[in-house]
């Protein structure tokens, strides 16, 4: 009886020892932009958001950056085609640019207004900020992969 209680002690604690290594394993660091491989002329490696208020004001699209900023509001998804969330961030505590993160190829990033989030992805100019799409890997690996950077774990 004895034996039989140590060993589903035994196996009760390598489930949860099991589990709790998937739930906070974190995918390795994202190569930088300089250097990585398949990194688009022209791209950046700020996070600062110096890059995008600068491919904003020279009306710059397709370019591939990295920014960082806060969730100034979640909007609702985009069900028309693919499913894409949607959120404005506020970089460099200067402008809003729309973010939108494809469902069908990456996890739902669950953030909230307020929240801090550093991302990857291609920007697009718009005369309202523009917007950062390909904050994804690419299936087909023909495009340079994004990311979002969230509470500690990234989203690809």
């Amino acid at each position: 009886m004895r034996s039989k209680r140590f060993l589903l002690f035994t196996l009760l604690a390598a489930a949860v020892a099991a589990a709790l290594c998937l739930r906070f394993y974190h995918a390795p660091e994202p190569a930088p932009l300089s250097g990585a491989p398949g990194a688009w002329p022209g791209s950046s490696k700020s996070a600062d958001g110096r890059s995008l208020v600068a491919a904003f004001r020279a009306h710059q699209s397709n370019v591939l950056l990295q920014t960082a900023g806060h969730v100034e509001r979640v909007l609702a998804d985009d069900r028309q085609g693919t499913p894409h969330e949607r959120f404005l961030l506020r970089v460099d505590g200067s402008m809003t640019v729309l973010v939108v993160h494809n469902l069908s190829i990456a996890p739902r990033v669950p953030v909230a207004a307020g929240d801090w989030v550093v991302l990857r992805g291609e920007y697009v100019w718009n005369d309202r900020g523009g917007l950062i799409h390909w904050t994804h890997h690419d299936p087909a690996g023909q495009h340079p992969g994004g990311w979002i950077r969230y509470n500690g774990r990234l989203y690809r």
